[in-house]
């Protein structure tokens, strides 16, 4: 009788070790882990066309979709004095200036806290893009946009509780841009 208990333990244990391994490698995944292998590049010409809401009336015949990211669709756009516009479901969106090796991240987020960051980077070189919380820093998937918009886009869901943020953009080692710290003013408590 003992041994078969000490059997269904074990048996309990290896299942939720190789949960635990499962859900760690979706987790990761879904997170964007990519920041080690190649980043995924997609060219604009081969887009599907369309525009949300917030891509100007001007620059609409040119937008495409670029896909869907944390739930919330995607569109650019060309300007013609070579810039882009873009814009995400749910009310955010601008016309872009370029300015090499920049991070352009828009904060959303309520009175608890940070609950996402998107955005858009320019950069000469394509990295892989990492977001730090604190002492923690987690890689975030990016989409890279050929010409003429050339430049990545991100989305992410901050975790509960997160007030403050910094992205930072690596080729390698190489730290090729990064922001200040992104803050959202939490109300205090009286």
């Amino acid at each position: 009788m003992y041994g078969s208990r000490v059997l269904q333990l074990r048996s309990v244990a290896a299942l939720i070790t190789a949960a635990a391994a499962t859900c760690a490698l979706l987790v990761a995944t879904a997170a964007g882990a990519s920041g080690t292998s190649n980043p995924r590049v997609v060219e604009f010409s081969q887009l599907p066309h369309g525009w949300i809401e917030g891509i100007p009336r001007d620059v609409r015949p040119n937008s495409r979709i670029v896909g869907v990211f944390a739930g919330h669709r995607l569109a650019v756009a060309p300007t013609r004095n070579g810039n882009f516009c873009k814009a995400f479901s749910g009310g955010f969106a601008g016309c872009r200036v370029r300015a090499a090796n920049t991070i352009n991240p828009t904060l959303l987020g309520t009175s608890q806290g940070l609950e996402a960051i998107a955005g858009d980077i320019v950069a000469e070189a394509r990295g892989a893009l990492f977001v730090t919380f604190g002492s923690r820093q987690y890689p975030i998937a990016v989409t890279w946009v050929s010409r003429p918009i050339a430049a990545g886009f991100f989305f992410i869901t901050v975790p509960k509780g997160q007030t403050a943020a910094r992205l930072i953009l690596r080729s390698g080692s190489h730290i090729v841009t990064r922001t200040d710290t992104l803050r959202i003013q939490v109300p205090r408590k009286h």
